[in-house]
């Protein structure tokens, strides 16, 4: 038997004395050598060493040296050499679609000292994809080999010298071993093997679950909703698989009347999403599991199966069953010692296939693996104690690499401390029964501070330390912060949501702030039921909001399409730019004492002004817009005033600027006025023309000739009339008060109070005059008697309609030129 070593870098070191070299294999991948030396062997030491004719590769895992005689004995682990690809390829972030196992295999393997060996079948394999967040190369392999079916296996290339290692290869196989044609009975009476039934039941009847696929239903008002894929649609309507009659007869529940009942499993693969490929991988799942778990574990010698390797297949005959059970079964471990005789290895063979399972994982990892993992080891073998100290052998042996030490402790578990457990060990894992709890420090009384544990229904922790949690429709990465949701829904216990499919979101009466800053200012908007508002300093400068009367509400300082082209609002202005010039102003108030408007050209000349302000309510004026407010339109609510430097133009009804119609005015004296029933043409304060219904005069000063229908007179001014008609005022006055006529109410006395009585006409004047010629003076006397006892009187409004008085000119000039 040949052993070469080296050191780490593979330099020749000491030469060994072995005494012994036990070899275990497994078909789940494992291979470790147990190899007792006379010599020192170092951790990650180096061991070439042959078997059959095959050279084997392995690095030196756990070491243990203790002296005897004064001779150095040393007890290694060995495991193959490929366990490096834990530790030397790392992959993140590779997402690879549709790609071949080689390709795949080809991709792991790149930049290490492996290379792809064989691959049976590689022109049947199809192709599939993955995702690899983080991943070691041998768990890249490990998904690689659950994929697509295969085991896995390795093997090395020596130079002539066998000195050297020239090649590292990683092959792939659907079926380690061969189907020997050998088989093994068993009978009660075989005492000397042991046998192992597991505790997983005999399923009759499979339901298959694939992926959650979404289902639309309706043809109106659709609805969709989600629920796992199915066989029914491909199986004739059913959702699961049932097993043969014999099958059923021999393992299902006694129903009520005695007759077997379906014994009920299921199984779910979440990556299917074809419902053919779904059924066919419920019907090699029913195959596995309509036939006992069982493990028969005896040498070699007992068994009578020489010449038989890991993975080979066994007829197994099983006679302690009522009806003699028959079975198919693989040797799913081999132990032997190279130093020793072939029939003195001892053999474990099971009746189920296992598929390969992750090769030297961490521990916790590894022990769930074990009890939980997709058939991945022989069911039975987890109530195999023998068995189990194998497993816990290989785990001590990996824990002790970093300082880990496993102990088995009778019904309670397995415990995995940081040091020997009577060195004061600061940690401990302990793992149970469907569950596992981690501590790192002990309570007052001494006994453990158990922090962190975990069950079937969860995990609870203090603090949990990861990269990446990834969902289905979920993925947080803890390392840059990003969250990402695919769908779903975020909701509260107080009916408040976030709908990730339609946009939807809830907040109640709550609202969402948001705080930034821009050029130098602190800024916070906040979205709430009323809208959305934009503070600085807790005061508003903008939004889209609802108002105190229930309006919708937009406000802010700028509204444009970009830095230059806006509208801005400034207090009681608004600017309009463009190009970042200003085009024209509104500016104004509308407080309840002084409301106006005022808008104002590029050049900060006003065109339009409109409201209150300066003493001239509900006005509104017109400018030119080039800066001369001297000409304007002016609008009042009973008024019009056109001005264009010294002329103007005004129209009125209720004597606004001393105008009761239409006046034009020129300068200071000139000027047309036209009201209801007269007009009047005046130069100045002397000379005027009055149109009135009953009469036309020409006034100048204080002398005036007046044409009515009774003829053409010239009289000085009424006012200053003769005063042989004051008897007839009094006369006029004693008859309106004998009436009872109110003198004192304005109304009254502006239209009847007598204050002049008509001028004497040209007739009457002619005949008195004739008479006193003719010396008649009692019939002239009589003349002017009868006149002054019939003429008619005047009140203030007769002598308005006869007598316009002239606007004062102030007013019309502090008209046309306000601003």
């Amino acid at each position: 038997m040949l052993f070469h070593h080296y050191d780490g870098r593979n330099r020749p070191a000491s030469n060994l004395t072995v005494l012994s070299a036990v070899r275990t294999q497994a078909t789940d991948g494992s291979d470790s050598l147990d190899l007792t030396v006379i010599g020192d062997i170092q951790r990650n030491d180096i061991i070439l060493y042959q078997d059959a004719g095959t050279w084997h590769e392995t690095i030196c895992a756990s070491v243990k040296s203790t002296r005897a005689e004064g001779m150095p004995v040393t007890v290694a682990r060995l495991v193959p050499s490929m366990r490096e690809l834990d530790d030397s390829v790392y992959l993140t972030g590779w997402d690879p679609e549709n790609i071949t196992p080689q390709a795949m295999l080809e991709r792991i393997l790149s930049g290490s000292r492996w290379q792809a060996g064989h691959i049976d079948e590689p022109s049947l394999a199809t192709s599939a994809s993955f995702e690899f967040e983080h991943a070691s190369g041998l768990e890249a392999l490990q998904q690689l080999t659950d994929t697509f079916g295969y085991e896995i296996d390795q093997h090395v290339t020596l130079d002539p010298g066998h000195t050297t290692v020239t090649g590292r290869y990683v092959d792939l196989h659907r079926h380690r071993g061969g189907d020997t044609g050998k088989r093994f009975t068993y009978g009660k009476d075989l005492t000397e093997v042991e046998r192992v039934v597991g505790d997983h039941p005999v399923i009759t009847r499979l339901y298959a679950y694939g992926k959650e696929i979404d289902t639309t239903t309706g043809s109106g008002d659709e609805q969709t909703t989600r629920s796992k894929l199915t066989i029914e649609s491909v199986n004739n309507g059913k959702p699961y698989l049932d097993a043969d009659r014999s099958v059923q007869e021999a393992f299902g529940v006694p129903g009520p009347d005695g007759t077997p009942q379906p014994r009920i499993g299921y199984v779910e693969d979440t990556d299917i999403d074809d419902p053919n490929q779904l059924l066919a991988y419920a019907q090699a799942q029913l195959a596995q599991r309509t036939v006992p778990q069982i493990t028969y574990t005896a040498s070699v010698a007992v068994m009578g199966l020489t010449g038989v390797g890991v993975g080979d297949t066994v007829q197994i005959v099983d006679t302690s069953w009522p009806e003699p059970l028959r079975l198919s079964g693989r040797i799913l471990k081999l132990k032997r010692d190279l130093m020793g005789g072939a029939d003195d290895a001892e053999i474990t063979l099971g009746s189920i296939i296992p598929s390969l399972s992750r090769h030297q994982s961490q521990v916790e990892a590894d022990v769930q693996k074990i009890w939980n993992s997709k058939g991945s080891w022989d069911a039975a073998a987890n109530v195999d104690s023998s068995w189990l100290d194998g497993v816990i052998n290989g785990l001590n042996t990996l824990m002790n690499q970093t300082g880990g030490y496993t102990y088995l402790v009778p019904n309670e578990g397995i415990y995995v401390y940081d040091k020997p457990k009577d060195q004061n060990p600061t940690q401990v894992i302990q793992i149970g029964g469907g569950y596992y709890r981690v501590a790192n420090s002990r309570k007052s009384d001494g006994t453990w501070d158990w922090r962190t544990m975990a069950t079937g229904s969860g995990l609870v922790a203090d603090l949990i330390y990861t990269g990446t949690i990834k969902g289905r429709n979920l993925t947080i990465n803890l390392s840059t912060g990003e969250v990402n949701f695919q769908g779903g829904r975020i909701s509260d216990d107080q009916g408040h949501y976030w709908d990730l499919n339609s946009g939807t979101m809830d907040l109640g009466t709550g609202e969402i702030r948001i705080d930034g800053t821009m050029a130098g200012h602190s800024f916070t908007t906040i979205i709430d039921g009323s809208g959305f508002r934009i503070t600085e300093g807790g005061s508003e400068v903008g939004g889209l909001m609802i108002d105190d009367q229930g309006e919708l509400a937009l406000r802010g300082v700028t509204l444009g399409n970009s830095d230059n082209d806006y509208i801005q609002n400034n207090n009681n202005s608004i600017d309009m730019y463009s190009n970042g010039s200003k085009l024209f102003s509104i500016e104004g108030s509308a407080s309840s004492y002084n409301g106006w408007l005022n808008m104002i050209c590029a050049n900060y000349s006003p065109f339009l002004f409109t409201g209150d302000k300066g003493g001239y309510p509900n006005s509104t004026i017109i400018y030119p817009g080039n800066g001369d407010t001297g000409s304007s339109i002016v609008l009042e609510p009973n008024a019009i005033n056109l001005q264009q430097s010294s002329a103007g133009l005004t129209l009125s009804t209720d004597g606004w600027a001393g105008v009761y119609g239409l006046e034009l005015s020129y300068g200071s004296t000139n000027r047309l006025d036209m009201k209801d029933g007269s007009t009047n043409l005046i130069h100045d304060s002397d000379s005027r023309v009055d149109l009135a219904g009953s009469y036309a005069a020409l006034v100048y000063g204080n002398n005036h000739v007046q044409v009515t229908g009774s003829g053409i007179g010239f009289t000085p001014s009424i006012s200053n009339a003769s005063l042989t008609m004051q008897n007839r005022l009094d006369t006029q006055l004693t008859t309106l008060a004998d009436n009872g006529v109110d003198l004192d109410q304005p109304d009254i006395a502006y239209n009847q109070l007598p204050i002049s009585v008509t001028e004497i006409d040209i007739p009457t004047i002619h005949d008195a005059l004739r008479a006193l010629a003719d010396g008649d003076t009692a019939t002239a006397k009589q003349l002017l008697d009868e006149f002054e006892a019939n003429a008619p009187t005047l009140s203030q409004s007769d002598l308005d309609k006869m007598n316009i008085p002239r606007p004062d000119p102030s007013l019309s000039h502090t008209l046309a030129f306000r601003s």
